[in-house]
């Protein structure tokens, strides 16, 4: 069951092959704040900026380096904080 104010995850570009796939998170501020958290920033992500940054293990071995995008509500496709990567 999810509540109203739940973060939602889901895929943003088309299904199929393709050289990126797109993934929106959207939900309230403290959501995305969470994300940013974990993802050992040094800084805050630019608000309507691609920001390139990797993504480690547990271990600190390279997963992959992905681009993020963060918008704030309202001036989002949500209306809601969102992040898209």
């Amino acid at each position: 069951m999810t509540m109203k104010n739940d973060p939602i995850v889901a895929r943003a570009s088309s299904a199929g092959k393709g050289g990126i796939g797109v993934v929106r998170i959207s939900g309230a501020a403290s959501d995305i704040d969470a994300i940013e958290k974990a993802l050992h920033a040094r800084e805050l992500l630019a608000e309507r900026r691609a920001t390139l940054r990797s993504i480690r293990d547990g271990k600190g071995e390279l997963i992959d380096r992905v681009i993020f995008i963060r918008f704030r509500a309202p001036a989002s496709y949500t209306g809601e904080d969102v992040l898209e990567t």
